[in-house]
């Protein structure tokens, strides 16, 4: 099917980012860890897409696996997270 081309665009894609990360090798592992995790990530929802083209799947698990391909950032993801919540607009005015 015409339709599930788009793994041969997602494919070129997932290998110039390996060579990418092969020739501009550092030392710096976390940079690796979050390079990898980045890559998993690409490679299980460009899967997701292609057997969606092919296998016609439900929308409650287009909507699961997304969460499951996050996974691996979430894992890679060392550091702190905040939220900063502003003040309302009436304590700026006079």
């Amino acid at each position: 099917r015409p339709e599930s081309l788009g793994i041969v665009v997602g494919i070129v894609y997932l290998v110039i980012a390996i060579l990418f990360q092969h020739f501009n090798f550092t030392a710096d592992s976390i940079w690796l860890v979050e390079y990898n995790a980045a890559l998993a990530s690409v490679c299980f929802m460009i899967l997701l897409g292609f057997i969606d083209d092919v296998l016609d799947i439900p929308w409650r698990v287009k909507l699961l696996l997304p969460t499951i391909a996050a996974l691996p950032l979430l894992m890679a993801y060392a550091g702190g997270t905040s939220i900063i919540i502003p003040k309302p607009l009436a304590s700026y005015v006079g």
